[in-house]
């Protein structure tokens, strides 16, 4: 998520009849544009920049190079809605374990009020997880 521009607070998982993963974030949205600070104009890796980068808007920035490129993803939701249906062979790139692999097939996403839904259906004990999440940062005689 980070590689993304997401940045996230805290994360953790639940095990139980199925494996459920957490995630608090700082931003589930980003900006579409962003801008990737290039070489010093006096090294020998600008030119090379400036090449790969000719089509895009490039500009200087102190003594660096600019160059503002669009993100695929300006969700954390959609990025992970499109990593949990991705192909085995993708999902091992982006380091999922291969033992665990097959089962992102059956993975889903859930958020705000699908979230709370789902932890109507799931049993006590994961509500008991969720509140020790909430509480974690609380400081709870």
């Amino acid at each position: 998520m980070k590689g993304n521009g997401f940045d996230v607070m805290r994360k953790d998982f639940y095990i139980g009849d199925s494996c459920i993963m957490l995630f608090e974030m700082n931003n589930w949205m980003i900006p579409k544009i962003y801008k990737n600070i290039g070489p010093n104009i006096y090294t020998k890796h600008a030119e090379e920049f400036l090449k790969h980068y000719k089509e895009k808007n490039i500009f200087l920035e102190g003594e660096n190079w600019v160059v503002e490129l669009e993100r695929k993803y300006t969700t954390a939701l959609h990025l992970l809605e499109d990593l949990v249906s991705s192909q085995e062979a993708k999902l091992k790139e982006k380091g999922i374990p291969s033992k665990i692999v097959s089962n992102f097939k059956n993975a889903s996403v859930f958020s705000g009020s699908d979230m709370i839904k789902l932890i109507e259906k799931l049993p006590e004990e994961f509500r008991v997880f969720m509140r020790e999440w909430f509480e974690k940062d609380i400081d709870i005689v």
